[in-house]
Order: C-alpha cells, then sequence, then structure tokens
C-alpha cells in the first residue's frame, strides 16, 4: 500500500497540484480551485486529492477524509483560512514531503494534464492531446505552471484563459468524468457516476 492509496483507496486518482509559497495569502486565489476540484453537484470528489506544494511540504486535502468541508463562501473561506494560516489539521488534511508525494505519483502509471494558453508555441509544451485508451492508476491536474512528470503519457488541454483561473480545473474534471467517471459521497453514501461519452471500463471498488 502507497501513501496515495492511504489518502484515497479509489482509482484512477485525481491529484490536483498547486503551488503557494506563502498558503496564507493565497486563500482568496485558491479557494474557488480548491472548491471545483473536490466538489460536484453538492458532492465531495472522494477520489480526488489537492496537494498544495508550500515549498518542501504540501498540504494535502483528500475527498475520501474530508469533513467540515462546505460549499459556502464564507464557510470555505474560514475552514481553508484555519488550514493554511492556523496550521490546523481537520480530517482530510495531511501534510506531507513534496518529494515524497510526487515520487509516489511518478512510480505509478500516471497521465498528466497541463494547461496551455491559446496562441503559446505549442512545442513549449511537450504532451499529447488524448487521453490513453485505458485508464491510468493517477490523473494530475498540474496547475503549478511546470511540467512534473517526465514521460509520454501526458496531454495538453488548450484554455482561452490563463492556466491559474479555475476554469483549467472545471474542463479537466469535465473531461475525466466523460472519459473514466468519477466517485463522489453525497448525504453519506459513495457512489461512482459511470463515464457518459466513452466506453471505458474504469472504475474499481477499494
Amino acid at each position: 500500500m502507497t501513501i496515495l492509496d492511504i489518502l484515497t483507496p479509489y482509482s484512477p486518482k485525481r491529484i490536483v497540484l498547486l503551488r503557494a509559497y506563502n498558503p496564507c495569502s493565497t486563500i482568496e486565489a485558491f479557494k474557488h480551485h480548491i472548491l471545483y476540484a473536490l466538489t460536484i453537484s453538492y458532492g465531495i470528489r472522494v477520489d480526488t486529492v489537492v496537494a498544495i506544494g508550500t515549498g518542501r511540504q504540501a498540504v494535502v486535502l483528500t475527498g475520501y477524509g474530508l469533513k467540515h468541508f462546505h460549499p459556502q463562501e464564507k464557510s470555505l473561506s474560514h475552514f481553508l483560512e484555519s488550514i493554511l494560516c492556523k496550521n490546523k489539521l481537520y480530517p482530510g488534511v495531511s501534510l506531507i514531503p513534496l518529494n515524497i508525494l510526487m515520487n509516489a505519483i511518478s512510480s505509478n502509471t500516471a497521465v498528466e494534464i497541463l494547461a496551455r494558453r491559446r496562441g503559446y508555441d505549442e512545442k513549449s509544451i511537450p504532451c499529447h492531446l488524448k487521453l490513453p485508451g485505458l485508464p491510468p492508476k493517477i490523473v494530475l491536474i498540474n496547475v503549478s505552471g511546470e511540467k512534473i512528470l517526465d514521460n509520454e503519457q501526458s496531454m495538453c488541454l488548450e484554455t482561452p484563459v490563463p492556466p491559474d483561473k479555475p476554469y483549467f480545473i472545471i474542463a479537466s474534471n469535465y473531461i475525466l468524468d466523460l472519459a473514466y467517471g468519477t466517485w463522489v459521497r453525497r448525504r453519506g453514501k459513495i457512489e461512482w457516476k459511470k463515464p457518459i461519452r466513452y466506453n471505458i471500463d474504469s472504475a474499481k471498488t477499494p
């Protein structure tokens, strides 16, 4: 069992990577990224992990273990303030060395989704434009601004807005939902939302 299996047993695992060297000052900028990464239709994505890289450490929020996480604007701001400014570790929140997390991702069958601004030189970010036919163990939604995985299993999502906007996460999750489905907890019950467009047998129960 790896650290990623401890964070969430559901697969394919989605890991949203954000960068913040002073996370307490980025709550307003990041709160919608975190909201759209972890929630769907009043449910929590239990297959999804948000990792906020802060230098050598990562503040990790995992939908599988999260409690006290609500989509209301005020509640969400207070929740993130407690974590990022007051260093409180609620259920579903942990502090992990960033290199350990990255090594765990790299050692698995992973796909990395990067944002490429429309109009940029396509050769500046070498990546494919299609998801693999079979679901990977991990999908890294990379908002950090730099390519992380050194392999060919990557795709670019062209976006009309800067990659640091929540649109990139919303679009990435939409594509992944269509291709692989997603695991969602609503009212205490965990369900698999089947893929809509592609005939891929993606999900496995833990």
